[in-house]
């Protein structure tokens, strides 16, 4: 089928609109989990054709994202995001002057194409394996300014992308790091929130992304005195998460901004001015994190006394304050 249908495409005066539609439609979903037979089809038959089928693509795409001119006829205008997507995957030549008009829906007045161009990009630059970032450098700048966007579900999922750029794309950190410096001050809690989470699932993933970076680490010291508890929580948590980890690792091995780290994350767990439920949550940390079975015949002592002071009962807790021999 493919050894007909390709010279039929690549020897057509013209590719109607039509025709793009029956062909592009079957390379998303649902029809691409749905008919997986008509999927490899249209996938190779782009592949083999895009020479031919570019011009017309590209003129499709300009007139949705730039002339807001979709054809309601086409099941594909409906569909742009996702077919952009997959077209990255197949056939990235074909998306060349593509790519670049989406910094147009990036600084678009409606949120709904500021999200829809934020989802999909967000996904295309984190992709294990993308080039896209280096490629279209003046897009990754802009689609880096959606961080500080007004709305603050477009600004929540930029964070929410930020384990994956970490994970996989290492020369990006310095860019996502510059950019979380002002989303982990802001007025939004779920933002704030969403930053520590990052950080912090990113640390369970790959220990060493998070080790390398003191700044990371500083981001969630400071929020261990955010305002709110629930940010304050997973700030310590995940502070207690990282000590327990490097207890595990080899010395020698560790970071120097982790070593640096170390010195103040036990202060932070230990000797913060926490509530009652915070100290609580301490007891916990420390029980859990800080004191593993090892510890048991530790000489340091300080340990000990910390972990004394850590017990004392509720009713005291009012009073208590910090060890500081």
């Amino acid at each position: 089928m493919l050894e007909v249908l390709s010279p039929l495409i690549a020897e057509a005066d013209v590719v109607s609109n039509e025709l793009l539609d029956i062909l592009l439609i079957h390379i998303v979903d649902p029809l691409k989990s749905q008919k997986k037979n008509a999927y490899s089809l249209a996938r190779d038959l782009i592949t083999k054709t895009s020479a031919t089928l570019e011009l017309y693509i590209q003129q499709f795409f300009n007139q949705v994202l730039i002339l807001g001119k979709a054809d309601a006829r086409l099941q594909i205008s409906r569909k742009v995001y996702d077919l952009i997507y997959e077209l990255n995957l197949i056939s990235p030549r074909i998306l060349l002057t593509v790519l670049p008009q989406l910094e147009f829906k990036l600084k678009s007045t409606e949120e709904s194409e500021r999200m829809g161009s934020v989802s999909l990009l967000a996904r295309m630059f984190s992709e294990k394996g993308s080039m896209l970032a280096r490629n279209h450098r003046q897009l990754w700048l802009a689609f880096l300014g959606r961080y500080n966007d007004i709305s603050v579900a477009i600004r929540i999922k930029c964070v929410q992308y930020t384990m994956h750029f970490l994970l996989n794309h290492p020369e990006l950190v310095d860019d996502i790091t510059e950019t979380l410096k002002l989303r982990q001050h802001d007025s939004e809690e779920n933002v704030r929130y969403e930053v520590v989470m990052a950080i912090v699932a990113t640390a369970k993933k790959s220990f060493e992304v998070v080790s390398q970076s003191e700044e990371l680490l500083n981001f969630v010291k400071e929020r261990t005195l955010d305002k709110k508890f629930k940010i304050r929580k997973e700030a310590v948590s995940g502070l207690a998460q990282i000590y327990k980890h490097y207890l595990g690792s080899d010395p020698a091995s560790v970071p120097e901004a982790t070593r640096k780290a170390i010195t103040w994350i036990k202060d932070k767990i230990l000797h913060g001015r926490l509530e009652i439920g915070a100290k609580l949550e301490a007891h916990h940390l420390c029980n859990f994190y800080l004191l593993s079975p090892q510890d048991t015949t530790c000489p340091e002592w300080k340990i000990v006394s910390w972990w004394r002071d850590l017990s004392t009962p509720v009713s005291c807790l009012s009073t208590w304050t910090p060890w500081t021999g």
